[in-house]
């Protein structure tokens, strides 16, 4: 079921009104629609994933009792998810720093196992090596073997990746966006300075000439 939004005005000058409505099938738009809202009476609808995708809703969808954002929500969730597969990945880096200090023929098994089947994909990945099943291997060169226990690894994935995940306890995020942010401008002010000093500078040997 799509979501969209109807705008309705009885003049251009006056201040718009947003109202949520379910809409379920294809968007229809009657004639009254196509015309003018600064001319005539009419209703404009518009698409959630199009015009609207971008805004900044937290003033017209605050549904909830408690003034949460519906789509705040679903926002961190799924900045939560891609969190949590970046630290996937990370925990599997650290566990194999630890295999090659005890036992290599695991870490190349388990860096082999990685290739093939990608940390990044976050809770997939722990899943589909939690079903794995132990077993033994014999090292060729040895001729020792060594017992891969893939559900161990697993474990011991999430226990890595839950303690990464308390130590940005101590990082605040708004505040590194912000500096972020003036970083971003400073840099742009910067370029924008130097090239119009430049513009500048050739302008007046242009004229000189």
């Amino acid at each position: 079921m799509a979501i969209l939004y109807s705008l309705t005005a009885s003049s251009l000058p006056a201040r718009l009104q947003l109202t949520r409505v379910n809409f379920r099938g294809r968007v229809l738009v009657s004639k009254s629609s196509r015309r003018c809202l600064g001319r005539a009476r009419g209703t404009l609808v518009i698409q959630n994933n199009e015009l609207n995708k971008w805004g900044d809703r937290d003033a017209r969808d605050d549904d909830s009792d408690e003034g949460i954002n519906e789509d705040d929500l679903i926002f961190a969730s799924d900045t939560a998810k891609i969190v949590a597969r970046v630290l996937t990945s990370r925990a599997v880096q650290k566990v194999l720093l630890q295999l090659q200090e005890t036992d290599l023929f695991v870490a190349h098994w388990f860096s082999e196992y990685c290739s093939a089947n990608p940390p990044m994909t976050g809770d997939k990945f722990v899943l589909e090596l939690l079903k794995q099943r132990p077993k033994y291997a014999t090292d060729k060169i040895s001729g020792r073997d060594h017992y891969i226990s893939p559900p161990a690894l697993a474990n011991r994935v999430m226990v890595a990746r839950e303690a990464l995940a308390g130590g940005m306890k101590k990082f605040d995020f708004p505040k590194y966006m912000a500096r972020t942010n003036t970083e971003v401008f400073r840099q742009h002010l910067e370029s924008s300075s130097y090239t119009s000093g430049s513009y500048a500078k050739a302008e007046r040997r242009r004229k000189q000439q």
